[in-house]
């Protein structure tokens, strides 16, 4: 990145309140264009920590997309190769095993890269180059309890807390960025200051997760590179995520929807037994767990707290990342999203004037949110009971339409991933190649093995399916 400050934007101190992936791309981006930027975090870190304990799903398979690897490296050029060393061999996003409600998907060459490096070790790459920059300062152990406000409580002027001791903390800060993550109290802060609660839509599907690190599988043969087995509303409730780790180690996702995943090894083989793929249970039964124990997950619900909606957004104040937004994790764009955000602050601060660029890039994020909160919100209401908004029923039939032809013709299929990597807008879902391509499919009449919705597919045993 360029190390000049642009004159729009110049700061002289900016606050960054949390140390994870959203707050370090926010860091660095400020810090070509503040004097001082300080970035405060709750837990104890250095350049060396990978995970850290107020990230519980840390522990879980990560995937940062195509285009999310693209945007690190506009921040952190040479962080891509860099990786490399802390990741299994990179593989082209057709070539893992995709299984689908009584059938698996194809192996297509899309074009589209993946290298699942660990979130812990990304975050620690990410975070050793933001501790070794001259302009950055990391303060741990600081819990941000309230915004600082200017007399007519129109502008942000800096952040309160406290220290692990209890000591008090006051920064002064021109810009506060809050990168706070899923339990980020800005919704309180804003509507204690103006009496006003923050719009918000919410999605309450419980999901759990439980993943452990495990030796390679013994019937993985050399083509194998990753498993995924996604849950499906109404009918599919159980489902898996195997990811690659250095020296042939795989790192195991069970997932389910509204129901508890097991902890003890009896009880998470049984589960793994349940899904449609044996290769999973034969890992977790066979692979020895190099995990000291499997770690568990809970989220409760997606929200998109819309501060794009308040009509006199504070100056002085952004929110990225998961502070502003967290979708089903199912779809792997949460880091993906937060490194976009991160870039399009950049390119907001280098062309707006400084006192127009909190609203102007809350409103940009609400624009990169729309389409993946869109499909995450779609997906998740199949689960709840209750009417369906307009038109709703014809998005989901078009979709699975497109869905169980995709599986089978390599074109569609690298056009849905397109869309779902976030490379190409929504609207390609319907641009005139992929319909093209779709009238073929149905031409060719290439029609999937069919299931009966609310019937276990083939293979899935007495819980696949509930």
């Amino acid at each position: 990145m360029s190390g000049t400050r642009p004159a729009h934007s110049r700061l002289g101190h900016a606050v960054v309140v949390g140390g994870g992936l959203a707050g370090l791309a926010a860091a660095r981006v400020l810090a070509d264009r503040a004097d001082r930027v300080t970035v405060l975090e709750r837990a104890a870190v250095d350049a060396g920590t990978g995970v850290r304990g107020a990230l519980p799903q840390e522990h879980h398979p990560h995937v940062l997309l195509h285009s999310g690897q693209a945007a690190l490296e506009e921040l952190f050029p040479g962080i891509t190769a860099e990786s490399a060393g802390h990741a299994a061999a990179a593989f082209d996003w057709g070539a893992m095993t995709t299984q689908l409600p009584g059938q698996v998907a194809g192996r297509f060459r899309t074009g589209i890269d993946l290298r699942p490096v660990p979130r812990p070790a990304l975050e620690r790459l990410v975070r050793t180059r933001v501790a070794a920059h001259p302009r950055i300062r990391t303060v741990c152990g600081v819990r941000v309890d309230d915004l600082s406000w200017s007399a007519d409580r129109r502008t942000v002027t800096g952040v309160r807390g406290r220290s692990r001791a209890g000591e008090p903390v006051v920064h002064a800060a021109d810009l506060v960025v809050d990168a706070s993550g899923r339990h980020s109290r800005l919704p309180s802060w804003l509507a204690g200051s103006t009496g006003a609660p923050v719009p918000a839509r919410t999605v309450a599907v419980p999901l759990c997760y439980v993943s452990a690190v495990h030796d390679g599988p013994p019937g993985a043969g050399p083509g194998f590179t990753a498993y995924y087995e996604p849950v499906y509303a109404p009918m599919v409730r159980r489902g898996a995520l195997v990811l690659p780790l250095p020296d042939r180690r795989w790192l195991v996702g069970l997932i389910a929807v509204g129901e508890p995943v097991p902890v003890a090894d009896p009880e998470r083989i049984a589960f793994a037994r349940s899904l449609q793929n044996p290769l999973v249970a034969e890992l977790v039964a066979t692979g020895p767990r190099v995990s000291p124990r499997p770690h568990r997950y809970l989220q409760r619900s997606s929200r998109w707290w819309q501060y794009h909606r308040i009509r006199r957004w504070p100056r002085g104040l952004v929110a990225l990342g998961d502070a502003v937004c967290t979708t089903n994790p199912i779809y792997g764009q949460g880091m993906t999203l937060a490194v976009q955000q991160a870039v399009a602050l950049r390119d907001i601060l280098d062309s707006h004037p400084l006192h127009r660029v909190p609203a102007r890039f809350q409103r940009a994020v609400a624009t990169r949110l729309r389409f993946p909160w869109l499909l995450s919100f779609n997906a998740d209401r199949g689960w709840l009971p209750g009417p369906r908004a307009p038109g709703a029923a014809a998005v989901r039939g078009y979709m699975q339409v497109l869905l169980d032809h995709a599986v089978h013709d390599g074109e569609l299929f690298r056009r849905l991933n397109l869309v779902q990597q976030l490379l190409v807008p929504p609207t390609g879902l319907v641009a005139p190649g992929t319909l093209r391509a779709l009238a073929a499919c149905v031409a060719r009449d290439r029609r999937p093995r069919p299931h009966v919705a609310g019937r276990p597919p083939a293979g899935a045993g007495g819980g696949g399916a509930r």
